[in-house]
């Protein structure tokens, strides 16, 4: 989990910010945490229209009138979890930042439910990019009849095995 050192005040944009469809939202938002000698506007700009263009609904995350409230619709990603949100975003920025300094990442999970398929989703296609010559294969499901909880200290047991102290 990453935080940032502090959290801007943003009190007088937010009545700008209303106007903005949701990847203009995304990029004013990540701008103020992202350094740009890390990632130029441009490249954050496009890194975020790529991640928003796998939804299927043109707004992203339309707000709906259900009766007599608004609802935020947030099931139109590759997966239907709201997880897409972050997750499609992140996939990007692990592309970008690994091809920038040349290096790959493995990614081992567990999970339940649909966080799974949302992180693979984010990162499917990405080492396409960045490695062709990798095929699709890379990714592997397992399944564990455990209670939730077991299964993440199962991958980290096994990680530790081995490589000891580098897990």
């Amino acid at each position: 989990l990453l935080l940032p050192a502090s959290i801007p005040a943003v009190g007088d944009r937010l009545e700008a910010w209303r106007q903005l469809d949701y990847p203009s939202l995304a990029f004013e938002v990540l701008r103020l945490f992202v350094n740009t000698e890390d990632i130029s506007d441009d490249e954050l700009q496009t890194l975020v229209t790529r991640s928003y263009a796998t939804f299927d609904h043109p707004e992203i995350a339309p707000v709906v009138p259900v009766g007599d409230i608004y609802v935020m619709e947030l099931f139109h990603g590759p997966t239907l979890a709201f997880k897409d949100f972050a997750l499609q975003l992140l996939g990007n920025l692990f592309e970008h930042i690994l091809a920038r300094r040349g290096q790959r990442l493995n990614i081992v999970g567990a999970t339940s439910g649909d966080t799974g398929s949302a992180a693979i989703a984010g990162v499917r296609g990405q080492h396409e990019r960045i490695a062709s010559e990798v095929a699709d294969m890379l990714y592997h499901t397992l399944v564990m009849m455990s209670a939730t909880d077991v299964a993440p200290d199962a991958v980290w047991t096994e990680l530790r095995s081995r490589r000891p102290g580098r897990a």
